[in-house]
This record gives C-alpha cells, structure tokens and sequence, in this order.
C-alpha cells in the first residue's frame, strides 16, 4: 500500500481537457491553415492564435502540477498560483473578446451595441478583479499525503466565488441579446436557410448559455466545497 498512489480529480480533468482540445485541434488544423495562416496578419488572427496556445499552455502546466510534481514549497505553490490566475484571466478575457465580436456582427457592427457592451465587459471584469485581489491571498495551502498524485493543493475562503457572479450576469445579458436577435429577426425573416448569419446566430446562443451554465456550476462548486474545486481526494 504505501507504493500506491491516487490522483485526485483535477489530474484527471486537466488530462481529459488536454486530450478533447487537441483533438479539436487535429481535426480543425486543415481549417486553421486554409482560413488563418494563409491570411495577412490581423486582429482577429492574433487572437484566435492567443487563445488557442494560452489555453494549450493553461492545461499543460495544470497538468504537470497536479501529476508529475510532487512536495513543491510553497514560495513556489504562490508563484503558480497567481500565474494560473493572471493566465485563466487572460484566456476568459480573449473569449469575452470573441463573444463581444460576435454581438457585433449579430447586430449589423452597432456601435451602440459595442461600446456599452465593452463598457459593462469592463465593468465585470474589474469587479472580479477587485474580488480576487481582496480575497484571494487568504487562501492557504495544505500538506498532502505522500500518494497523494499532484502538488500546491489549497484551502481557500468561499467568499471568493464570488468573483463568478459578475461574469455570470453579463453572460446572461450578452445570452439574452442573442436571443432577442433571434427572436426578431424570425418575426422579420422568417424561418432561415442556409444563411451564414444564422450559424453565427444559433452557434452564439449555445456558447453564451453554456458559458452562462459554466459560471453557475462553478459559483456551486466554489461555494459548497472547501478544498480548491477538482482536488476531491484530498480530504
């Protein structure tokens, strides 16, 4: 017994993930090549380009510190940890970027609709920052077991799922804008056919309401479990 080992959620999640995307990534590379690489650089290629590697580069260093290492310090469990945070920063605001865009071009490129929605962008965002930088440092790490698979495991306050709840009511207005593009423009159009704009219509409305569904779960989790979410077997 004192050979054996146990990962604990988060491994296995961060494996699965790594796994799906690259598997995206495999059957979308002759995409990526036709439809990004051969085109001028741009804005929009930039990002995609960001948020495909920072996502890569997120999961792959979540991996190595919750399989391959083992008894880090915790000067360097800090120093992890607010990189992961800065990084899942990051990664969420390419996405709200993308979505913005999409709002956008659902909307005809309203200005109207692109100002006040980077205003209220801006506005969830640096409430979350303001959670995280009041809350977030009273998290403290935990001593594990020695087959315990992983490292830098943590006990945080549940005050800080909090930093969910603004990105959730701003995903929930950017969902219902969608739909009430949809909605109005059936009542104009009627039913569509093979018409770009409503892939971009009917993709948009699925990614904000899982986006929407994301947040909540996460508020649940965040909430109702002590040991940082996914690190379920360290108890």
């Amino acid at each position: 017994m004192s050979s054996a080992t146990v990962p604990t959620a988060t491994g296995y999640l961060a494996w699965a993930s790594i796994t799906w995307l690259s598997y995206d990534y495999m059957i979308t590379l002759n995409d990526e090549i036709e439809l990004i690489w051969k085109r001028d650089w741009a804005f929009t290629k930039g990002l995609y380009l960001m948020m495909r590697w920072s996502t890569f580069g997120l999961l792959w260093t979540e991996i190595i510190f919750y399989v391959f290492l083992h008894n880090v310090r915790h000067s360097k469990c800090d120093a992890y940890s607010w990189a992961m945070a800065t990084a899942t920063f990051i990664v969420v605001l390419e996405v709200e970027v993308v979505l913005q865009l999409r709002i956008y071009a659902m909307f005809e490129r309203s200005r109207r609709i692109l100002w006040v929605n980077a205003t209220l962008c801006a506005l969830q965002v640096l409430c979350a920052a303001v959670i995280v930088a009041k809350n977030y440092s009273q998290a403290h790490w935990v001593a594990v077991p020695n087959w315990i698979i992983g490292s830098c495991y943590s006990l945080r306050p549940k005050v800080v799922a909090t930093v969910w709840i603004a990105p959730l009511t701003y995903e929930l207005y950017l969902a219902s804008l969608a739909v009430y593009k949809v909605v109005r423009d059936r009542k104009t159009f009627g039913t569509w056919e093979n018409d770009i704009q409503t892939v971009l219509v009917r993709d948009s409305v699925s990614y904000f309401f899982l986006i929407v569904i994301v947040a909540a779960v996460n508020i649940v989790m965040w909430t109702e479990t002590v040991v940082t979410p996914g690190d379920s077997a360290v108890k």
